[in-house]
């Protein structure tokens, strides 16, 4: 018989145990020890991702900048997966933005491709911006619907996050302070 490993989030339900018993602190020292623990696990590998980052002067009032702090944060976690699907819908957001700002309106339901399509049609952006909103979009794609294939899953989402800062720079006029 093949042996399974099997993940027991056991600790939520510890911690409602040690509540109803009376030991609410102590409840609490656990998960925070539980998070400090997990979080300095791996704290070399979190700041070399940290350091790989591009940087920048990013106005924080524009739509995007939530998302895109988002998703460094989880890029410096090690959430590759989750940098490369996150990544596709910042790209959308800046599409979005791309076409509010001349005043487009996209048809109801439009999907990433169609957004890009319209911004090209409309030579709304730079080519360079095109082609990178289009391997973003192909990235995101294949992880979303994957096939059985070896993937270098941290070197993808390095690559979307540095996709990311080239379309703000050439569109947004993002300064780059790297």
């Amino acid at each position: 018989m093949a042996e399974r490993t099997f993940f027991i989030n056991g600790i939520p339900a510890l911690y409602e145990a040690l509540k109803r018993a009376g030991r609410e602190k102590e409840a609490q020292d656990l998960i925070e020890n539980f998070l400090r623990s997990s979080f300095a696990e791996d704290l070399n590998k979190k700041i070399e991702r940290f350091l790989r980052i591009p940087g920048g002067i990013f106005p924080a009032d524009m739509e995007y900048f939530r998302i895109l702090w988002e998703l460094n944060q989880i890029y410096i976690s090690g959430l590759y997966y989750s940098t490369v699907v996150l990544a596709g819908v910042l790209c959308e957001r800046m599409c979005h933005d791309i076409l509010a700002r001349n005043s487009i309106k996209p048809k109801d339901r439009s999907c990433l491709n169609d957004l890009i399509r319209l911004i090209e049609k409309k030579k709304l952006a730079k080519k360079r911006t095109i082609t990178h909103m289009d391997k973003i979009r192909d990235k995101r794609n294949s992880y979303v619907h994957p096939a059985k294939k070896k993937r270098n899953t941290e070197k993808t989402a390095l690559d979307m996050i540095e996709r990311i800062s080239k379309i703000l720079h050439y569109e947004f006029h993002i300064k780059d302070i790297g």
